[in-house]
């Protein structure tokens, strides 16, 4: 064997003794290394989570039945819990219990969705009639309030009876509007008094005398009685009272017509 080849294998062992010897330092710096990568990215997540919780709300997504609810009342209860400032901080319950405050708001559900969508469902009570002229009926007999300005577009009956009556109040008028709808007449006004005798008015300004026994009976009557009343042009209906055992009683009004007065014009004499 060449000197040449001894040499370079000589070489190769030296380095492989040296790699040994160093090879404990190399796996200790290695690691080193690797800690303090795993540790920057660490504080890299976790300043990403931080200033995703203290992100502020960017997407509001709003559905539902909302007759009376507007975007501008959710964004005030957003702004009561202060969930706008700390997105996914706050507790979603917190909001829901602000807009479930409002009290036309029937049901409320909030959800939100990282890292800063917020998804509202509100649903508000549907106004069956105006109960004593203070509140609203829903179809359940609920009492509930809105302001005056938001029910420009609501043309409801108005609907009067004994407080913590609604319900049977309620039941009643529905089964005789039913009745009266069958056959064209519609109702404005319906009154259970506290001896429970209902008086009715018709979008005609027709007032009608129930009782309070045999209601349905009576106003089967009326409905078959009333072709015999149309036929006065001179006079109209003031009220029917059908507290009677066969028959009514009818006041009549006399219907007033406004005339032109008439100017005379004097005659001249020939001159």
């Amino acid at each position: 064997m060449s000197q040449a080849v001894l040499k370079k294998a000589r070489n190769i062992k030296k380095k492989k003794r040296i790699f040994r010897d160093y090879q404990p330092f190399l796996g200790i710096i290695f690691f080193w290394i690797l800690l303090v990568v795993l540790c920057i990215a660490s504080y890299w997540a976790i300043e990403q989570v931080k200033r995703t919780y203290s992100s502020p709300l960017s997407t509001l997504l709003l559905t539902g039945e909302r007759r009376f609810t507007t975007k501008k009342d959710i964004q005030q209860a957003i702004l009561s819990t202060g969930i706008a400032h700390s997105f996914m901080e706050e507790d979603v319950h917190l909001l829901q219990q602000a807009i479930k405050r409002f009290p036309w708001v029937k049901q409320v559900y909030v959800r939100k969705h990282w890292p800063d969508k917020l998804d509202i469902h509100v649903t508000d009570y549907a106004p069956i009639a105006v109960w004593n002229d203070l509140h609203l009926l829903d179809h359940e007999g609920k009492i509930f309030s809105v302001p005056h300005d938001r029910m420009t577009h609501e043309r409801l009956v108005l609907l009067y009876g004994p407080e913590g009556n609604e319900q049977d109040t309620l039941a009643s008028y529905l089964t005789m509007d039913q009745l009266l709808s069958a056959h064209q007449f519609h109702l404005k006004m319906a009154e259970m008094n506290a001896r429970r005798s209902w008086q009715l008015i018709l979008d005609n300004e027709i007032r009608l005398e129930i009782g309070k026994v045999h209601m349905m009976s009576r106003l089967k009557r009326f409905i078959e009685l009333y072709p015999f009343f149309e036929n006065h042009p001179d006079q109209r209906i003031d009220y029917i009272d059908l507290r009677y055992k066969n028959g009514a009683a009818v006041h009549w009004s006399p219907i007033f017509v406004e005339t032109q007065p008439v100017q005379m014009q004097s005659k001249k004499s020939p001159p």
